[in-house]
């Protein structure tokens, strides 16, 4: 299952009227298309939010009322740091305003990854909260933990890549606890607020054996929680920036092991998050040309494969849509034809045959 974060959107006025994936160059992928299945399913149901949490955990079969609501806690899990259940786990990106308050990025600005290192824990110790932990992923994300019996508050924000161009702050009065870079305000931005969860184990789900190649630490802490083989892939980033090369190798190898694999990409998401559709098309065009290529292949002749998302990521405001998502589905025993939309919770059954 190769799960590409974000895949939907709108079309896109910078890209001729056309949404990133019709606008990108994908023969690979076209011409798979006219060998398979597709179809839609549903990936966000009905009063949950449209977010990779509750896309991904549908599509891998969990059961609608054990979707965690909230991410910090899973992401927290893909570190080895397990909540207790009276802990609590917050995300806290680095964000970059102007000089009104108007939050500019949620993703650490133009900083680098090595200076959006340096930023955030400056930031942390000019915030002198006792008994709270940071904790450092990738970039611009971290967590901060609360253990029970902390009596430090965390107040916490709307999620930050639904609040770009939101004035948050009035003046550089109100910015006086950040640190200014070219320009730029950068502050810590506490929001998802999460506490300890569980999830099904994927072999007690489907009977069989799963590994997954995730960077993002979100979608690694789920397969960790699941039980599922997630070794960090060198070259790997979570973003468009990503070795595709190194995780389609990755993922063919698990293959020999395990009965089911998820290969996940993030950049798709991320660009869009930057209200970058060029970026997001371009990324496309590598899965495409790279990642798709590579796996085709390789991938044994008894083997089906199935791409497919968990929401839209919308390049024009870098928000989320729990819209029907597409997929589709190639190998053994998979016919030439379009399927209805079909429940998420259906997606690894189709692959099972």
């Amino acid at each position: 299952m190769v799960l590409i974060d974000g895949l939907g959107d709108r079309p896109q006025e910078k890209l001729h009227g056309k949404t990133p994936f019709e606008y990108a160059k994908t023969p690979v992928w076209d011409g798979l298309e006219k060998t398979g299945g597709r179809g839609r399913f549903i990936t966000c149901p009905k009063g949950l939010r449209a977010d990779s949490v509750t896309g991904i955990c549908t599509l891998l079969g969990v059961p609608e009322k054990q979707i965690p609501i909230g991410r910090a806690a899973l992401e927290a899990a893909a570190k080895g740091v397990f909540l207790a259940p009276k802990d609590f786990a917050y995300r806290c990106n680095l964000a970059a305003f102007d000089k009104n308050g108007i939050l500019v990025s949620s993703s650490g600005g133009t900083l680098t990854d090595a200076e959006m290192k340096q930023v955030t824990q400056k930031l942390w110790e000019n915030e002198k909260r006792d008994g709270l932990e940071l904790i450092l992923l990738t970039g611009y994300r971290n967590l901060i933990i609360k253990r029970h019996g902390v009596t430090s508050e965390i107040a916490t924000m709307p999620p930050p890549h639904q609040n770009i161009g939101g004035l948050l702050f009035h003046g550089e009065m109100e910015l006086n606890n950040s640190i200014k870079i070219n320009g730029l305000y950068y502050r810590l931005y506490f929001w998802d607020e999460s506490q300890g969860v569980a999830l099904p184990f994927f072999q007690d789900l489907w009977k069989m054996t799963g590994a997954a190649v995730a960077q993002a630490e979100i979608v690694h802490g789920i397969a960790r929680m699941m039980e599922m083989k997630a070794p960090f892939v060198p070259g790997a980033t979570g973003e468009t920036d990503t070795s595709l090369g190194a995780k389609a190798f990755a993922a063919l190898d698990l293959l020999e092991q395990y009965g089911f694999v998820l290969l996940h990409v993030n950049g798709t998401d991320e660009a869009a998050h930057r209200r970058n559709p060029l970026e997001k098309a371009c990324f496309l065009e590598q899965i495409d040309q790279i990642l798709l290529q590579i796996i085709l292949s390789k991938l044994p002749k008894d083997t089906r494969l199935m791409i497919c998302s968990d929401h839209d990521s919308c390049s024009d405001t870098g928000e989320h849509r729990g819209m029907p998502q597409p997929f589709w589905v190639w190998g053994p025993g998979i016919e030439t034809k379009n399927y209805k939309t079909l429940p998420g919770g259906c997606a690894v059954k189709l692959l099972l045959g």
